[in-house]
């Protein structure tokens, strides 16, 4: 088996092998026909038989035995609208409550049997950030390899998914190229790098390059940069040395200008743009010297660019004496790495070892404290001498202690046992844990308390959960789970139209994810209700993102909690720009589309793939709106069951622009101007002009109206317990890395039923979550 890792075809196969758990034995039991053919028979049948078949519901032909998942589905979709009083209509007697309750009994047992029979879940493999994690705390190093693996596939919403996360030959041989960077940045550098340290001017960064002077202007106490638009403002002068922490420090000042200057700083392959750049933050320079400082990991050969925001596109070249504000940039310091050992793995691997004389009872003794940790659970002698064993075989044939450790090293990171999880044992709870809240390993500590059968205690679970939460590695948690639940990795999925939104640049958009993500982690830490998800009196705004929501009183670009004005529109996470924006396509909106996220993720409403009719497209002319649209969709039976359901949240979401702004009329595209430049004529972007007025107003399924965002929040705030339920299904789902079937629904109704004693708080939630997962 050891040989075959070193080699993707045979690879492949042992991964579709391993990765399938057991299913449960069949179901073969029916449902008790002799106690509900009497509610069908007083309340049903009418609507639902041979001739009838409303809703394509034929109770006569629907199999009792719901063995097979089609039949499942149909009959918990039976039990869900009978038990939320959809079914019988209204307009049609009710049944009594106790004909309800022991309909629903009768069900409720057997579907669950029926669903726990069927469920087959694949044996859970690292998604890409987990695997990236995971070597990292294995071998104390940062190797970013996740881009060098193919895209995760997803499920119910998320990435971490067994069952969406599929193996592929093109799979296996990245994983074999991950490994071997991954041994490299352990093995391939034998002594700590020197701490550099570099002292420049952004003068000496700038002046080589090709059209210095037409986009900046050269004075003695420095260089002032003024084209907010510049493709590229990297600082030359300056590439990394060695990968590791570097901090960054400079001066500067706003230019011509009273008050502070903003500035973008990138950092990353800024040089040639292959391998990925990223923005580090914003900044303000004050009218006087300001010094800005800033700490960022950077790679061998990765730098850093400083960018003006908000000035305009200013070309000194063309305007030589241009007086308006700029930013002066001055001197500016470099040292790193600041990491104190970045040799850390490799010493913890070899504990003293030299790669040049080791031996076979070295091969033993490093395999012997690897392999169980990689595998995170003890490691079997046959396990560790699979390993130890392709090391010796080759150092027999001749090849030096080093290639030998490299080969054991790449098949043990591309093992089944690595890179799937542990679905049973007392050692999976530690990685369940580890998974849910880290992203990555399980530490010393977990696998200490799992070792000694008290992980699995209530007390010392919850101490272990806190302990995590309050790591710096809990932030994976707040990004990854945050980022798919909410939708928030699709911010750069649409760009906005410029001529309909020109307010839209790249401090807004950066803004809107700190807000939401920093949402979220203040909702965490004080343990906040849920409820906040859906209403809140505050936010974390910054001087941008307030400007945006037309709220006063923000200074600067630092993020702070911000109490909402009376009254306000915003306030929880629907009217964040982040969702508001995720949920258009940069140049119009759909209640549809929104009120999809919105049921999904807030109500925990599953909404079915749309009937085969023709989609509803929005009237870019501006003569109907998609209101008017879908009024007349509705009128098909076979489309107004899930409009019902799905329109009213979107349609009290109208009144926010594709970029989140608040609107009380929709733009439409505007003729193209004619505007004179230096004597030419030339023709300007389309600029917009106001449309139809919005309206906001909408009746829930339960006969209940609003005419705004406002009262609309107010409607949901009336139910907290299901939006605590739909949280702690995304929660569950993220934790266990499977879809929830019905017979979890027990189990999430604990979950709910204990939160509610803490107000539902998001803490508490995560806190008997975890408790959940340990009863797997």
């Amino acid at each position: 088996m050891t040989w075959a890792l070193l080699h993707p075809s045979k690879f492949r196969k042992i991964c579709v092998f391993t990765a399938l758990a057991c299913a449960g034995e069949a179901f073969a039991a029916t449902l008790p026909t002799e106690k509900l053919n009497p509610f069908f028979e007083n309340h049903c049948i009418e609507c639902h038989d041979e001739t009838t078949k409303k809703g394509g519901l034929d109770l006569d032909a629907l199999s009792r035995n719901p063995a097979d998942a089609e039949t499942l589905r149909r009959w918990v979709r039976v039990f869900d609208r009978v038990e939320s009083g959809e079914m019988p209509p209204k307009k049609k007697e009710r049944p009594e409550a106790k004909a309800l309750t022991a309909f629903l009994a009768a069900l409720e047992g057997p579907l669950a049997s029926a669903d726990r029979a069927q469920r087959s879940v694949a044996r859970r493999r690292l998604n890409r950030a987990e695997y990236e994690n995971t070597v990292r705390d294995l071998f104390l190093v940062r190797a970013e390899v996740a881009a060098m693996l193919p895209e995760d596939g997803k499920a119910h919403g998320f990435d971490n998914i067994g069952e969406a996360l599929s193996s592929s030959t093109e799979l296996v041989e990245s994983y074999l190229h991950a490994a071997d960077v991954v041994i490299e940045m352990v093995l391939g550098q034998e002594k700590e790098p020197a701490h550099f340290v570099k002292h420049s001017s952004f003068t000496q960064g700038w002046r080589d390059r090709r059209n210095a002077k037409q986009v900046f202007r050269f004075l003695d106490e420095g260089v002032v940069a003024y084209n907010s638009f510049q493709m590229s403002t990297q600082i030359r002068n300056f590439t990394a040395p060695v990968a590791g922490t570097y901090r960054v420090r400079f001066h500067a000042s706003a230019f011509h200008s009273t008050v502070p200057v903003k500035m973008e700083i990138g950092g990353g392959d800024v040089h040639q743009s292959k391998r990925g750049r990223h923005t580090i933050g914003y900044f303000e320079a004050r009218p006087d010297v300001t010094e800005i400082v800033f700490e960022d990991w950077f790679r061998e050969g990765d730098g850093f660019s400083v960018l003006p925001f908000g000035i305009g596109r200013v070309r000194v070249g063309k305007e030589p004496h241009y007086p308006g504000p700029g930013l002066m940039l001055l001197d500016y310091d470099v040292e790193g790495p600041l990491d104190t050992n970045l040799l850390a793995g490799r010493r913890e691997l070899l504990r003293g070892v030299d790669l040049k004389t080791g031996t076979l009872a070295d091969v033993r003794d490093i395999m012997a404290r690897l392999v169980p940790r990689a595998f995170r659970r003890p490691a079997t002698e046959v396990e560790i001498a699979r390993y130890a064993g392709l090391m010796k075989s080759m150092m027999e044939n001749g090849y030096s202690f080093e290639a030998a450790l490299r080969v054991g090293l790449r098949a043990l990171l591309c093992s089944p046992e690595f890179l799937f999880l542990e679905e049973r044992g007392g050692f999976a709870l530690a990685s369940r844990l580890s998974y849910f809240l880290w992203s990555s390993m399980p530490d010393a500590e977990l696998l200490d308390l799992a070792a000694r059968g008290e992980l699995c205690q209530a007390a010392t679970l919850r101490a272990q959960t806190e302990r995590m939460l309050a790591s710096p590695k809990a932030a994976a948690f707040t990004k990854n789970f945050t980022g798919q639940w909410l939708k928030l990795r699709d911010i750069k999925m649409t760009e906005p139209d410029t001529a309909l939104y020109p307010e839209f640049d790249g401090l807004l958009e950066y803004s809107m994810m700190e807000e939401t993500v920093r949402f979220f982690d203040e909702v965490l830490r004080r343990d906040l209700s849920v409820m906040e998800f859906v209403d809140s009196d505050w936010s974390m705004l910054n001087d941008r993102l307030a400007a945006h929501y037309g709220i006063g009183g923000v200074a600067g670009v630092q993020f702070r909690r911000v109490s909402l004005p009376q009254d306000s529109v915003r306030g929880g996470v629907m009217t964040q720009a982040s969702v508001l924006k995720v949920t258009a396509n940069g140049t119009t909106t759909s209640p549809v589309t929104r009120g999809v996220w919105a049921i999904e993720n807030l109500l925990g409403i599953h909404v079915p793939p749309p009937p085969p009719v023709p989609a509803v497209e929005p009237d870019l002319t501006g003569a109907t709106t998609l209101r008017q649209q879908l009024d007349k969709h509705r009128n098909d039976t076979s489309c107004a069951s899930c409009h019902s359901k799905i329109d009213p949240p979107g349609f009290a979401l109208e009144s926010f622009d594709p970029i989140g702004g608040w609107r009380e009329r929709y733009r439409i595209p505007g003729a193209i101007a004619k505007i004179a430049e230096d004597g030419d004529e030339r023709e300007a972007p389309p600029a917009y002009k106001l449309g139809l007025p919005v309206d906001a107003a909408g009746r829930l399924p339960t006969g209940e109206s609003f005419n705004d965002v406002r009262e609309f929040k107010a409607l949901l705030k009336r139910d907290p317990k299901r939006v605590a339920r739909s949280v702690a299904e995304k929660l569950l789902t993220y934790a266990l890395g499977r879809g929830l079937g019905f017979s979890d629904r027990t189990m999430v109704q604990g979950i709910v039923e204990r939160a509610r004693e803490k107000n539902y708080g998001l803490r508490s939630l995560v806190q008997e979550v975890a408790a959940s997962v340990a009863t797997f």
